[in-house]
């Protein structure tokens, strides 16, 4: 049998082993609000391309800790970085 998995399933499976490492098992409910309340209370590290030096100034310079916070600023986000405004 061959599955196929979304790149979005395949990152939310690598951080639920993540949590409770040394075994991985973490259980995530088949619902989509868990899985939403689940991602919002992700810190943005998690997010795969946000690295130290993004996580530094998206805390530091605009108080974005968690995932959630990101989702509520993330037009500010894409208003600040888009080509329009790139200098």
């Amino acid at each position: 049998m061959i599955k196929f998995v979304n790149p979005l399933e395949n990152i939310i499976l690598q951080v639920c082993s993540d949590i409770n490492k040394p075994n991985g098992q973490f259980v995530l409910p088949n619902d989509r609000m868990a899985v939403m309340t689940f991602i919002s209370s992700l810190p943005i590290r998690k997010i795969e391309g946000i690295g130290k030096v993004t996580e530094h100034i998206l805390r530091d310079v605009f108080g974005i800790n968690t995932c959630e916070e990101m989702l509520e600023k993330g037009s500010f986000i894409c208003a600040l970085f888009s080509n329009s405004t790139a200098g």
